[in-house]
């Protein structure tokens, strides 16, 4: 066997593919079949195409189908691939002789690092000696994928090629071979980044090949696949110019158009009412991951919400502050872009209005009930000036709230509803319009008469009398809660009388307890009451009170009574004299002044020696300076 080999002008080759041939004259049809490597070797294990060509090849190469973007399978009568088990059963199957391409074809063994190519117009050219005694020869590959001589036309070749160690391209039957288009590019949007305008695109083209779109810039690997990422990709459809380049030459090899589709992720949106009315509706929905997602009420408040990863979006919203139903719109932003709108609409349900009183209305002060209807379920708060006066539940769509001490002036009276969805709505009366109220009346509870230290008679009615809002109630006990007699109500000038008859010598504790016509309690106390001594040996201080105190620098007069005859000691608690023993006089009054000096406050003891030589006394403890 003689091998000839040739060598390339123009293109260096990457490796040399031998041409197993069997020379032979007759039909194709006989040449084929003794060139079959399956009918000489028991070793050969046939491979499988794996998928059925397709019909996507043009006419002008029938012998190959289109499996993929620039990918083709061998049909009939085309190169074929066998494996082998091991190298020599793929060596005695290819003869040596030498195929060397003419120049770089249109498509090429796909995987393979050698360069064997095919173009429709352009046929191999194969320079070799066949086996046998023949004359070396230059052979051409038509179109059917078999190989024949130039110079006989008639006398036709089937055979394998070989590369490596274990596998063997034939011609006839077989697993059809696999090639790429060299002139092909083709290219696929792998992701798109909506919000930085972007996308990363890749395809297919020869190997090694320069790959541009505009300033992004990628080269094919090995296998012919690229990748890389474009921006300033504009909101839509944008139609981007792709080339691939030969790396030598920057001669271009191939340019496709191919539409990137920046388009943000429909937006949805749903609202709900939780069951806390001051909470504000729920809104819920999905948007393009990372927009800006805005909520408007029909009012014009917005409020604002980021979209998560996977587009997820939430958030609480205010009501609008109107009644019945509400329509929202929602919008998503992203790059400054905002994108077209949807709209959720979400039912608020009655509105609050005020019944009674109506507005206008003359109010002479004092109480009030405002009533009216609202939503069921709606907190009512009633302000009166913007002043809180009451707060209540709507119930069965109506409510009423009172409040009481209002002077006869000019009152705003507002109730305000919080309803489902934190949805505010108000109404408002004005009652006595324009009116200048009259000075406030004291309501506030106390004790008039008498006063602790006026003390009682033992078993003598004594009348309390007091002040307290109109129409309160006056529950009258001592300090351990026992009750002292029946409740009195206080009339609408805000008197009150309780009266009781004080028996015994005890110390009284008293309390004084009003609860007012809104619910309110108040206690006034009265301790320390203590039963005066009998008349014929009665021995009082009767002035001043406590409660008038003294001023500092100036005499002060305390005057009293106690029996006729009688001498009157004046001392501080401590026995310290304050001044000369004063007489009583034959009525039974007496008098003792003192100059007051400095801030302390007085505790004094009036000590009382009768003429028949019996002492009583009288305590007059914290007289303290008026401030």
């Amino acid at each position: 066997m003689n091998k000839t080999t040739l060598t390339r002008g123009a293109f260096a080759l990457m490796a040399a593919i031998t041409l197993s041939a069997t020379m032979g004259t007759g039909s194709p049809s006989s040449a084929a079949s003794t060139a079959d490597p399956a009918a000489t070797s028991p070793q050969l294990v046939r491979s499988t195409p794996s998928h059925e060509p397709s019909s996507g090849m043009p006419a002008s190469f029938p012998w190959l189908a289109e499996t993929g973007p620039g990918e083709y399978l061998a049909g009939p009568n085309a190169p074929y691939l066998t494996e082998y088990t091991d190298a020599d059963a793929a060596r005695a199957h290819a003869e040596d002789i030498t195929v060397i391409p003419d120049t770089d074809g249109r498509f090429r063994l796909k995987g393979s690092e050698y360069w064997l190519t095919y173009e429709n117009d352009t046929p191999w050219r194969v320079q070799g000696k066949p086996s046998g005694d023949g004359p070396d020869a230059l052979w051409t590959m038509g179109r059917d994928g078999r190989i024949s001589p130039v110079e006989e036309p008639s006398v036709w070749m089937s055979g394998t090629w070989s590369w490596g160690n274990y596998t063997v391209m034939g011609l006839g039957t077989g697993a059809p071979a696999s090639f790429i288009d060299l002139t092909s590019l083709t290219a696929e949007v792998d992701s798109v980044d909506v919000a930085a305008g972007t996308a990363r695109i890749g395809g297919a083209a020869r190997p090694g090949a320069v790959i541009t779109s505009g300033t992004a810039r990628a080269t094919t690997d090995g296998t012919g696949t690229w990748s890389m990422t474009v921006g300033g990709l504009e909101f839509g459809s944008n139609d981007v110019s792709i080339t691939a380049s030969d790396p030598a030459t920057e001669a271009v090899i191939a340019t496709v158009d191919l539409t990137i589709d920046r388009r943000v992720a429909d937006l949805s949106a749903t609202a709900t009412f939780a069951d806390a009315v001051t909470t504000g509706a729920l809104f819920s929905g999905s948007a393009e991951p990372g927009a800006t997602v805005t909520i408007t009420s029909p009012g014009g408040v917005a409020t604002a919400a980021r979209a998560s990863a996977s587009g997820a979006f939430t958030t609480e919203v205010a009501g609008p502050g109107e009644a019945g139903v509400q329509r929202f719109t929602v919008t998503q932003t992203i790059a400054g872009h905002t994108f077209d709108p949807t709209y959720v609409s979400l039912d608020y349900g009655s509105a609050v209005t005020i019944d009674a009183p109506t507005d206008g209305a003359d109010f002479p002060g004092g109480y009030i009930e405002v009533r009216g209807a609202g939503l069921t379920g709606g907190m009512v708060r009633l302000l009166d000036n913007g002043t809180p006066l009451a707060t209540g539940v709507v119930t069965d769509g109506r409510y009423s709230l009172t409040a009481e001490g209002l002077d006869d002036g000019e009152h705003v009276l507002t109730a305000k509803q919080t309803g489902r969805g934190n949805n505010v709505t108000v109404a408002t009366v004005t009652v006595n319009p324009g009116k200048t109220a009259t000075p406030p009346v004291d309501r506030s509870l106390r004790v008039t008469s008498p006063h602790v230290e006026d003390g009682y008679v033992t078993g003598k009615a004594t009348t309390f009398t007091g002040k307290a809002s109109p129409g309160s109630r006056i529950t009258v006990t001592n300090k351990w809660g026992t009750s002292l007699g029946e409740d009195v109500t206080v009339d609408l000038t805000g008197d009150w009388t309780f009266t009781r008859v004080m028996t015994g010598h005890s110390i009284y504790y008293i309390d004084f307890i009003e609860t007012t016509v809104a619910g309110q309690t108040n206690i006034a106390n009265f301790y320390g009451f203590t039963a005066l001594p009998p008349a014929e040996a009665s021995f009082v201080v009767t002035s001043p009170k406590i409660s008038d105190g003294y001023v500092s620098g100036h005499e002060l007069t305390f005057t009293g009574r106690a029996s006729a005859g009688s001498t009157i000691a004046v001392t501080n608690k401590w026995g310290t004299s304050l001044g000369d023993d004063v007489t009583v006089d034959d009525t039974g009054n007496w008098a003792f002044t003192r100059m007051m000096t400095g801030t302390s406050t007085y505790l004094i003891v009036f000590t009382e020696t009768t003429t028949s030589g019996a002492t009583n006394i009288a305590n007059l403890f914290g007289l303290a300076p008026r401030e």
